[in-house]
């Protein structure tokens, strides 16, 4: 008898251990998709309108650190704020302003649509976020926008807590002022497009110049510079002319010229893919639609050409490298590793269709390959391309997930709902977890700062934004 409940308590003991280790894991997996911008905070179950906000109250460039998404508002074109809005209750948590007063040479009836700037999380300080405020602004002048570049500009680090101005790094702003911000590494890196060049300036946290990067960058139609962090420890400087990949001293560790019916796309994973241009596709002197096909993957490491038509992917690190081409006229899609070696294929027999659709989207996550499109989600095995498992249950519309479940609007043919409804649907099978009733003229879901957000569209007044979670 002792002997028994000795075993018993040992074979508990070691069931707890191997549950504790899995259930580590888990909050591991989960705490590295918290920084994916397509992945909403987990939910518990089904989720409830826990606030609703208009579109000016909601800014979806904000960046969200710790409970606030921290963005900056213009008051009817005068001045210029930081502003940091409570995740759980839409709340306005505090108010700094930035810039007293902003001017503009607009002309008098031009509708003016002010580019008053970015927040980013500081890349080193914890709980402080970064804002660069500027009075630059653009217009329509018949057909052609034009733009209004910054004449006044702060940049700022604050206490995303309360508001408090850590430092204030105005006066390491380079001349012409930057009009963007992002991070490079350990550092903020401010940056501007203007008169066809390309500037980015480096500052440590307390405003010292790290490194400063000029490069000529003609403008083209449907083309401007650009400047994104790829990875860690690697940005991209991407200009209408060529693509920059530099380490985190601002030089340059490979070069890709572009040719004009190019245009470069970045991406969050150390890669920079080139594929052809808008202007490519028009007609040619025959008649005839150029082919879409050619894509370039650009890394510090090489260039690999891919044949196909490039699948637009939102990914998380699961499936490194990993690409995704339409190669014929099946609809094929084929895998690719970023040096070019082909990982697999998967024939879309029957439903080529659907997979052409403009609505259908793709995102990778935990080793899965979920394609998305109306009225359907099929999901592949990432590493070998085999389908594991077919759904119905969502409409058109791309997926959202909590790093869990996959999230979408049901599709009304297989919904016994009276409006809108949001499914969500278990990785490993497809099933349906559960069930939860939108705003009555949902059209879409959207993620920002972590926050499922329910987009409805009324036909007799302007657009609001319901955010979802759990508990209500």
């Amino acid at each position: 008898m002792l002997l028994s409940v000795l075993t018993a308590v040992v074979v508990l003991a070691a069931a707890l251990v191997v549950h504790a280790r899995a259930d580590a894991r888990e909050r591991e997996r989960l705490g590295s998709l918290a920084g994916q911008p397509f992945v909403v905070a987990p939910l518990d179950g089904p989720p409830r309108v826990s606030w609703t906000a208009g579109m000016d109250h909601l800014d979806r460039l904000a960046a969200r650190v710790g409970a606030v998404l921290v963005s900056i508002r213009t008051a009817a074109y005068q001045r210029a704020d930081v502003v940091a809005v409570d995740v759980t209750d839409g709340s306005e948590r505090w108010r700094v302003e930035a810039l007293a007063s902003i001017e503009t040479d607009a002309p008098d009836d031009a509708d003016v649509l002010p580019l008053s700037g970015t927040c980013v999380a500081h890349p080193v300080t914890p709980d402080a976020v970064a804002c660069l405020a500027t009075d630059a602004a653009g217009y329509q002048d018949g057909e052609r926008w034009q733009r209004l570049p910054a004449t006044v500009a702060r940049l700022l680090v604050l206490d995303s807590r309360d508001g408090r101005v850590l430092a204030d790094l105005t006066e390491a702003l380079p001349r012409p002022l930057p009009e963007n911000l992002t991070t490079v590494g350990d550092d903020l890196a401010v940056w501007s497009a203007t008169d066809d060049v390309l500037r980015v300036r480096a500052l440590t946290t307390e405003g010292g110049a790290v490194w400063e990067r000029t490069l000529e960058a003609p403008a083209t139609e449907g083309a401007s510079a650009w400047v994104a962090p790829l990875d860690e420890r690697t940005a991209a400087f991407l200009t209408p002319q060529a693509v920059h990949l530099v380490g985190l001293d601002g030089t340059d560790l490979r070069v890709e010229p572009l040719a004009p019916t190019e245009r470069a796309l970045p991406t969050t994973t150390g890669q920079v893919v080139i594929v052809p241009s808008w202007s490519a596709y028009g007609l040619d002197d025959r008649g005839a639609t150029p082919a879409r096909d050619g894509v370039r993957v650009v890394t510090t490491d090489g260039v690999a050409d891919l044949a196909g038509e490039l699948v637009t992917t939102t990914a998380d690190d699961s499936a490194p490298g990993l690409l995704l081409t339409v190669v014929d006229e099946r609809r094929t899609l084929q895998a690719w590793d970023d040096d070019g070696t082909r990982s697999w294929t998967w024939h879309p027999d029957g439903i080529a269709s659907w997979l052409a659709d403009s609505r259908t989207t793709t995102t990778v996550l935990d080793g899965r390959v979920h394609v998305a499109g109306p009225a359907l989600v099929v999901t592949l095995d990432a590493r070998t391309g085999r389908e594991l498992w077919r759904s119905r249950a969502l409409g058109t519309g791309p997926v959202m997930t909590d790093g869990r479940l996959l999230l979408g609007i049901a599709d009304p043919t297989t919904s016994d709902a009276a409006g809108p409804e949001l499914v969500a649907l278990r990785r490993d099978d497809g099933t349906v977890a559960w069930r939860a009733p939108l705003p009555a003229d949902t059209e879409q879901l959207l993620v920002e700062g972590r926050l499922l957000l329910a987009v409805e569209s009324p036909v007799d007044g302007p657009p609001w934004w319901h955010v979802l979670a759990s508990g209500g």
